[in-house]
């Protein structure tokens, strides 16, 4: 895996937690 696909994963996956958090409030 890149390292650059790598990165834009962990974005994803942190927008959507936050989503998710967001959704709990």
């Amino acid at each position: 895996m890149e390292l650059r696909q790598l990165r834009y994963f962990e974005a994803v996956a942190s927008t959507l937690n936050f989503s998710r958090a967001a959704e709990r409030l």
